[in-house]
């Protein structure tokens, strides 16, 4: 986000009216307070308002409307489980032609008719004073936003940037958010967890690192297959079997567990979804807090509580997307539970064997 911030002059500019209707955006002069800027990178369009203050993503959505569905969905389930999500609600907007945004004589043309109105969300109040996203990328210096990395690489990047950088960093913090997003996000089959849109909070004035609210959950539900891979050709989940969903399934997971696993190894996305999520409950076994924020997530997440709040919106969704939904939930609530079970039996055992020595 910093980056594209700060890059002004490769991305058109844009003015948002006050409140929360992003009706007509304009055209504005660099001076106006309210300059934001936009960038088509990921195949949809991003604009962030100045320091981070607002953020709105518009999307090229079929007549469901599921990608927005799909984030507000993951959105609802977040506030069940006390993950921190940057909240956003459906938003329109109106622009010129690209065509025309890109002249350098636009001044001296007549000023074309806005183009369709473009749907999309809009979330305020991501950051406060004197603090900026800071992405997971910057933080891991990449490269490349395309990597595959762990909760151990973020741990020791936040070592290195505490030591190097001189800024209190919220670990503890950082790490139970983290652990509460991923958990979320192998509950979801989430397809797009990369380091661009896993985001902290720097401030420079003040010099802490913190996590910033999650952001960027619209291919949760396996929605890259869904609509970007065509795997699914609408049919859902009730046309193919679970085995073959989770043969396909993960190779879009971008954020692991640990290092310890050679992932490349591993025969099937089925593989490595599973291996993850026995990962995340073993994890869990270390603290009674994040073992009982498991237990209870798993047992209460309640993903037809978060469709009716979804649908209060004004998204009608229909019944055989609900099913694929709670068919999804099944298998993964279903995982995550065969897991917990192995191991309470395990330190059972191991009780056991520890009281009759």
């Amino acid at each position: 986000m910093e980056a594209i911030i700060k890059d002004k002059k490769r991305y058109k500019l844009i003015k948002f009216p006050k409140g929360m209707d992003l009706t007509d955006c304009k055209v504005e002069k660099r001076s106006s307070n309210n300059l934001g800027v936009s960038t088509k990178r990921f195949g949809k369009n991003w604009f962030v308002t100045k320091r981070g203050k607002a953020l709105f993503k518009n999307y090229d959505i079929d007549k469901t409307g599921l990608r927005i569905v799909n984030e507000l969905l993951y959105d609802e389930l977040a506030k069940q489980i006390g993950l921190p999500v940057a909240e956003y609600l459906p938003a329109d907007y109106k622009s010129y032609p690209i065509e025309y945004l890109l002249r350098v004589d636009k001044d001296q043309i007549k000023k074309p008719d806005p183009e369709e109105i473009v749907h999309g969300l809009v979330s305020i109040k991501v950051t406060k004073s004197n603090e900026q996203l800071f992405s997971g990328q910057q933080l891991l210096d990449y490269d490349s936003f395309w990597g595959a990395e762990t909760l151990e690489d973020y741990m020791k990047a936040l070592d290195i940037f505490e030591e190097g950088e001189g800024y209190y960093v919220d670990k503890r913090g950082i790490k139970s958010q983290f652990y509460k997003m991923m958990t979320l996000d192998y509950l979801t089959f989430m397809e797009d967890r990369h380091c661009m849109n896993v985001c902290f909070i720097k401030n420079d004035k003040d010099r802490y690192l913190i996590a910033a609210p999650v952001i960027d959950n619209e291919m949760c539900f396996a929605g890259k297959s869904l609509w970007l891979d065509g795997q699914y050709d609408g049919k859902y989940l009730s046309d193919i079997s679970l085995k073959e969903f989770l043969a396909i399934h993960a190779k879009g997971m971008r954020l692991f567990v640990n290092n310890e696993t050679d992932y490349t190894a591993l025969s099937s996305a089925k593989e490595v979804y599973e291996t993850n999520v026995k990962a995340l409950v073993e994890l869990a076994t270390k603290s009674k807090n994040m073992k009982k924020f498991l237990s209870e997530t798993v047992e209460n997440i309640d993903i037809n509580k978060a469709f009716e709040n979804v649908e209060k919106q004004g998204y009608e969704v229909t019944p055989e997307y609900k099913e694929y939904v709670n068919n999804l939930m099944k298998v993964s609530t279903g995982m995550f539970k065969k897991y917990m079970k192995e191991f309470d039996i395990q330190k059972q055992a191991e009780t056991e064997k520890d009281f009759i020595k």
